[in-house]
């Protein structure tokens, strides 16, 4: 989320330039830096919310199996 963070603030700097007269193709760059800023920042809640699910469910397997003795998961020692 903080690389979104860095790219909308490089937009802004790249859209500064622009109005104080810089060349008109960085738009481009503009358009890329608000859309690669725009998918970190919507996607990085989503991904941390995902990834604390998955824990919890890992947790819970993990919880379920030493209940029911088995203990099979982990490794053993050569």
């Amino acid at each position: 989320m903080l690389l979104g963070a860095a790219y909308l603030l490089v937009a802004a700097f790249l859209d500064n330039w622009i109005h104080e007269g810089g060349p008109g193709w960085l738009n481009l760059l503009v358009i890329l830096c608000l859309w690669n800023g725009g998918k970190f920042i919507v996607f990085g809640p989503i991904s941390l919310v995902l990834l604390a699910r998955a824990a919890l469910t890992d947790r819970r397997e993990r919880l379920h199996a030493n209940a029911s003795g088995d203990r099979s998961h982990r490794l053993r020692s050569p």
